[in-house]
């Protein structure tokens, strides 16, 4: 058992294969979960412990962001969406689970502070939120998007660009459904779907998953606006100057994304106006 913090035993029930790397792995606690955090008040991710190698004696740790809502993990249900990268120590272990096989989590541990979106609270005022994301980051953005939901929150404007690889999209269906809401009156929504290569000669996790068409992108989700490419700086400079300044920004996915990222907002016309939010994905 892993020190420090409270840790449950999880059951795998399914693994949903979403794309050529990406599956959701569906869990059922064994014994009654807990969870302290404040209510609608926190986006959270939880620890995953594994025991990899016949070796070893330390446990490896990753921080995985749920997809299920606090109110699930109360009621028993996880789900987590991981990438399984081919050097990856813990997703090459986690991809040879299977449903039955028992999986080690830590208690909910808060990553954002709600309404403002810093790791510790803020009371920095902001008139507008833009996130934006790559890669399973997405599911860190889609828990600033249920708690923007709330109706204290409403009459915040928020932009989500979304930057993924071709056969690697992500809760597409989930993002489209946000941005049409917002047609019904209240929040100003808007949701863009930059899609950048694919990983050239890697072989992916899953072979045999199908990755839609552009076109069938296209046809399937109307809430979204999609773009061919990586997010230019001119193309962001077009969202910032769009948005209600001052501007609440939160930035999610690898490294190399966040540091260009953080670097076209640095050089921005708008830099002046921004609170700025980093994590990695």
């Amino acid at each position: 058992q892993p020190e420090g913090g409270k840790h449950t035993y999880w059951r795998i029930d399914k693994v949903d294969i979403v794309s050529k790397w990406s599956a959701i792995y569906r869990c059922t606690s064994m014994a009654p979960p807990e969870n302290v955090l404040v209510p609608g008040r926190q986006t959270w991710h939880v620890q995953l412990f594994a025991k990899i190698g016949d070796n070893s004696e330390d446990l490896v740790r990753r921080e995985y962001t749920p997809i299920s809502t606090t109110k699930q993990w109360e009621q028993g249900k996880c789900d987590l969406l991981v990438k399984i990268y081919p050097d990856g120590e813990m997703t090459s272990w986690l991809r040879t689970k299977r449903p039955g096989h028992e999986l080690l989590f830590s208690n909910p541990r808060a990553t954002l502070q709600v309404p403002s979106l810093t790791v510790d609270a803020s009371l920095e005022a902001f008139s507008s939120v833009l996130l934006v994301v790559g890669g399973t980051g997405i599911t860190a953005a889609l828990q600033v998007l249920e708690q923007y939901c709330n109706a204290d929150m409403q009459g915040i404007p928020v932009t989500l660009i979304y930057s993924c690889r071709r056969d690697d999209v992500l809760m597409a269906q989930a993002i489209d459904t946000w941005a049409l809401a917002s047609s019904q009156g209240g929040q100003s929504r808007k949701a863009i779907l930059a899609l950048t290569d694919t990983m050239g000669s890697a072989s992916p996790s899953f072979p045999f998953a199908i990755a839609p068409e552009r076109s069938e992108l296209d046809k399937t989700f109307s809430g979204l606006r999609i773009i061919d490419g990586r997010v230019s700086e001119d193309f962001l400079f077009g969202e910032l100057v769009a948005l209600p300044k001052p501007i609440r920004t939160v930035v999610c996915g690898p490294e190399a994304m966040n540091v260009a990222v953080e670097s076209m907002l640095g050089n921005s016309p708008c830099a002046a106006s921004l609170l700025i939010t980093v994590l990695e994905a």
